[in-house]
């Protein structure tokens, strides 16, 4: 089995006040979609990470 990397999305870094992380992350997919020239049904898997830092 083959994968490849075809598109990429990043939300802006920053306070986003009102915007759930959710959001963000479907706002990232839509850009990574965009930037792989498909559309939703001609995904076959999907990954997505996410790195959130805190201060103990």
């Amino acid at each position: 089995m083959e994968a490849a990397i075809i598109g990429v999305g990043l939300h802006p870094f920053g306070r986003f006040p009102g915007k759930a992380a959710m959001d963000m992350g479907a706002d990232a997919v839509r850009l990574a979609l965009t930037d792989a020239g498909i559309t939703w049904p001609q995904v076959q898997a999907g990954f997505i990470g996410s790195h959130e830092v805190s201060n103990p």
